[in-house]
């Protein structure tokens, strides 16, 4: 598994903002608008539960959100985990937040607009439930 991460930092590192830009038109934009990921956020419980949904680690997480058309790490956060209840590619859900938002994403996959709000609403109130139980572990 490593490797893997490995190889795609590899990648990410020498992709530079114009050649992501050629490949995915508008990533540009996006990337532009991305909120760097604090210590704040590396630390939090999302974070954590982001690492146990994945099994990637800190750098497979940092490495997905950096690639991802999410300009926060709350709208990354919510997008991995709703892919993840719906059991949805989580790289193509990631990947189409440069051009639409979660609802439409989901909707693009088939599901309906209240089948959407509800899986977006789910993951939300998973990471809800998370960041009490971390607090209370505190």
């Amino acid at each position: 598994m490593p490797r893997k991460v490995l190889s795609l930092l590899t990648i990410v590192s020498l992709l530079g903002i114009s050649q992501l830009a050629a490949a995915y038109p508008g990533t540009e934009a996006v990337v532009l608008k991305k909120e760097p990921l604090t210590d704040k956020d590396v630390v939090s419980s999302t974070f954590f539960t982001l690492e146990q949904l994945t099994g990637l680690g800190i750098l497979g997480v940092r490495i997905l959100y950096e690639v991802s058309g999410a300009e926060t790490f709350e709208e990354f956060a919510h997008a991995l985990l709703t892919a993840h209840i719906l059991r949805l590619d989580r790289q193509l859900v990631l990947r189409a937040l440069y051009e639409s938002d979660l609802k439409e994403i989901i909707q693009a996959f088939g599901y309906t607009e209240n089948q959407a709000k509800e899986a977006i609403h789910q993951a939300k109130e998973q990471l809800k439930v998370a960041k009490e139980a971390w607090s209370k572990r505190s």
